[in-house]
């Protein structure tokens, strides 16, 4: 069994664009690099990722982008949206948990879980009672992880990637009430 880790979970501000670019970069290519050829994670990684990209996404106050910290080095990083859910979320008060992504070094020691857990409890702090997401159908340990916390699949989408398409779950769980 991995030995946990208790990374601090907390909001980040749009002055840090270049440390959540930085993580999202990261994790986002260790988590694909095996499934998507160079060239197209190459340029998905240069536009979706981009400084300018991020600080818009950072502004946005739609967007909450959450950051797991381990001796203030980012491990982490979760983006909810708080907008128009899939047509096959059929949940009240649904919130996109856009990104999810935890340093695959650490994968097993607790931040995703870290993640989701502040995840939960912001989406219930803004009013939002359920969650959904994609994830690529073939991602196994991500769509186990999901399931341990109540999701369920609920329908499918496409996800492009350069001139990839990507075939996703549409997973959605209801959240616990407030206390």
């Amino acid at each position: 069994m991995s030995e946990k880790v208790l990374p601090q979970v907390r909001v980040a501000t749009p002055d840090e664009v270049e440390t959540v670019a930085e993580v999202s970069r990261r994790t986002f290519h260790d988590a694909f690099r095996d499934v998507v050829a160079p060239a197209e994670m190459t340029t998905y990684l240069t536009q979706a990722f981009s400084l300018p990209q991020m600080a818009a996404e950072l502004a946005d106050p739609a967007n909450l982008f959450l950051l797991a910290l381990l001796n203030d080095s980012p491990v982490g990083y979760a983006k909810l949206h708080f907008g128009p859910a899939h047509e096959s979320v059929h949940l009240p008060a649904p919130v996109k948990l856009w990104r999810i992504y935890a340093d695959i070094a650490l994968h097993g020691h607790g931040i995703g879980a870290a993640l989701m857990r502040a995840t939960i409890d912001h989406t219930l702090a803004r009013g939002g009672r359920s969650l959904w997401l994609t994830t690529n159908i073939h991602n196994d340990r991500a769509i186990t992880f999901y399931q341990r916390w109540g999701f369920q699949i609920v329908g499918a989408t496409t996800f492009p990637l350069g001139n990839e398409i990507h075939h996703d779950h549409v997973m959605a769980c209801l959240l616990p009430s407030p206390a």
